[in-house]
């Protein structure tokens, strides 16, 4: 994968997996690689994580 471009660049990439029971502990810094990241694949269940991040991130949490 580092070997792909995207906008003329190439990137690193880090895989972060957590259990759902450990996202609470984790927001800021999952909303920080959700919101900055560049998804190459994403599921509707992707979606939705990312939907609530940015709601909580109105300071809503």
């Amino acid at each position: 994968m580092k070997e792909t471009e995207f906008d003329g660049n190439r990137y690193a990439f880090d895989i972060d997996v957590e259990t759902v029971q450990a996202v609470p502990a984790y927001t800021e810094g999952i909303r920080e690689i959700v919101v900055s990241g560049i998804p190459i694949y994403q599921t509707g269940d992707f979606k939705t994580v990312e939907n609530l991040l940015l709601q909580g991130s109105d300071g809503d949490e």
